[in-house]
């Protein structure tokens, strides 16, 4: 797995961790082979989905290959979890956007209100004091709530 996967996968563990149901994609990725029977079995016995996610993003995909990261974003698709597949996509190609310019963006928190269904345009600064203007979608979805930078 390449470090710009790991760092995409660690800086939003906590947002992973409550934002699918990893069962269909532990089959997926059985089927296509990344993980084995003996992970399965470890992971289907912990005791909380946030657990099972965890030792998923924390320990068997950073070693699975180059290419788990890819397998991981098309087992979501393929799940009906399209929504963290492209949220993390859309962080893959912030981290990129970071390395290439080799700025750091100014971090913000949005608070999104359970009714939202709206577009927010949001100003970040990059350090060197340009100004880029992104497109935020929110979109509910329960039990967490997506925003989709463009």
């Amino acid at each position: 797995m390449e470090e710009i996967h790991k760092t995409v996968l660690q800086e939003n563990l906590s947002w992973l961790k409550d934002s699918f149901r990893p069962f269909d994609v532990l089959d997926k990725l059985f089927e296509k082979r990344i993980l084995t029977n003996e992970e399965m079995d470890r992971l289907k016995k912990k005791k909380t989905i946030q657990t099972t996610i965890e030792q998923l993003v924390r320990s068997i995909l950073p070693r699975k290959g180059p290419d788990a990261f890819s397998y991981f974003v098309e087992a979501l698709n393929e799940t009906k979890n399209s929504h963290v597949s492209e949220f993390l996509l859309n962080k893959e190609k912030l981290q990129r956007e970071k390395i290439i310019s080799g700025k750091v963006l100014v971090s913000i928190t949005l608070v999104i209100m359970p009714c939202c269904h709206q577009r927010t345009t949001v100003h970040m600064a990059y350090k060197s004091g340009n100004i880029r203007k992104f497109q935020i979608v929110c979109t509910v979805l329960w039990p967490s709530h997506t925003c989709t930078i463009t």
